[in-house]
């Protein structure tokens, strides 16, 4: 479901640590699908209830049922930091499965 590459582990693991709290994991959501595809994102967050936690190389991520079906859909996400130069350094997300495009009759192409 989630393919972290090294450099980003090493990166959440970073942010992980620097939490006081133990119990902070780092939550993959899924906001909505636009235009463009489903928009997905990370943040450093506590496991809710209704959460499903994944160990992946070392890092608890925690998913909703929502995201953890649209993550599904999608056939997996690719968790990956870039870091070309300092300012534009940070997490690429993307899905293993492209997003097949606008049927709604939007302005968005």
């Amino acid at each position: 479901m989630l393919n972290v590459t090294e450099i980003a582990k090493d990166e959440l693991n970073k942010a992980l640590v620097a939490q006081e709290d133990k119990d902070i994991c780092i939550r993959v959501y899924v906001e909505g699908v636009g235009c463009s595809g489903p928009q997905v994102g990370l943040a450093l967050d506590k496991k809710s209830e209704n959460d499903k936690i994944f160990n992946i190389n070392g890092v608890n991520f925690i998913v909703d049922s929502e995201s953890e079906k649209t993550i599904n859909d999608y056939e997996g996400l690719n968790i990956d930091f870039i870091d070309e130069d300092e300012r534009s350094a940070g997490f690429s997300l993307s899905f293993n499965k492209e997003f097949g495009g606008c049927n709604s009759g939007c302005s968005c192409h």
